[in-house]
């Protein structure tokens, strides 16, 4: 469940202690690892061309992951907009996603949008050249560091959900979609507007997004991303209304039927045990 990512044991996969291997979450695209038999998916995450995948897809036939409960964290009654009097864009995304070009499609969305602020919230937010770097980057495609905020979540004494209350709209990242910071979104009542491509790793946000009943939040090209994004700020009406209503949308949703994805799952496994005779 780890892949790449920070304390995985890949090195222990690649010895096969077991005799079939399923991965699974925590890494959004093949570990080119033969000795790992399947990767876990569902119909919206799976790549469009299954030659990238050195692992079989495992396809659950709904949802690829599910959550019950992200706690009962409270969402202010009033959106950042009623409060200030302007949309607030944001990320919580790690920076490591950050490209030149995705800062300038967010900068050529908020010149769209007069007056809107950006928030990024990142401990990364500590350094002054990260600061300076993504500022400088908004400001060659015309948005000041006076319409941009950075805030060091580390160092603030506030529960990381907190931090949505002040974005109206969270613009994902691409093309390295973001997955739990899109799930904490919503279930904060931020709305989520995502850039999608052919590959598993462009697809993370928008298999929850759907999940969730927001396709229409789920683009394939720059040009809508920006679109969308400008028409949803501009929809005050629809804003307010998810911000009350994501949570329990998301919550009667695939992605929150836990007892459904674990009836999935275990049939799944089932059928793999037969699948090689394992019984």
């Amino acid at each position: 469940m780890n892949g790449f990512t920070l304390n995985g044991r890949m090195t222990v996969m690649t010895l096969k202690p077991a005799p079939i291997q399923i991965e699974l979450l925590g890494y959004p695209f093949t570990t080119g690892v033969a000795e790992i038999d399947y990767l876990l998916l569902d119909p919206d995450i799976q790549p469009e061309n299954p030659e990238w995948l050195v692992e079989e897809p495992l396809l659950m036939p709904h949802s690829w992951i599910s959550f019950g409960d992200f706690g009962p964290e409270p969402i202010s009654e009033r959106t950042p907009f009623e409060r200030n009097g302007m949309v607030t864009f944001g990320t919580l995304n790690n920076p490591y996603k950050y490209t030149r070009e995705m800062i300038a499609t967010w900068a050529e969305i908020m010149c769209a949008v007069p007056k809107s602020r950006f928030l990024v919230v990142r401990p990364e937010c500590a350094s002054m050249a990260f600061c300076t770097n993504f500022a400088k980057v908004m400001a060659q495609n015309g948005i000041g560091a006076d319409r941009l905020n950075f805030v060091n979540n580390h160092t603030m004494p506030l529960p990381h959900l907190t931090y949505y209350d002040e974005m109206d709209i969270s613009l994902d990242t691409f093309p390295v979609t973001g997955g739990t910071t899109t799930c904490d979104s919503l279930w904060m009542g931020v709305s989520v507007v995502s850039l999608y491509g052919p590959s598993l790793h462009q697809r993370v946000s928008a298999s929850i997004l759907k999940k969730a009943g927001l396709s229409e939040l789920c683009v394939t090209t720059r040009e809508d991303y920006i679109r969308i994004a400008v028409e949803f700020a501009e929809d005050r009406e629809t804003c307010e209304f998810l911000s009350v209503n994501l949570r329990p949308k998301l919550q009667s949703s695939r992605l929150g039927d836990t007892e459904g994805w674990t009836r999935d799952f275990e049939a799944l496994m089932e059928e793999v045990v037969r699948k090689h005779d394992m019984v």
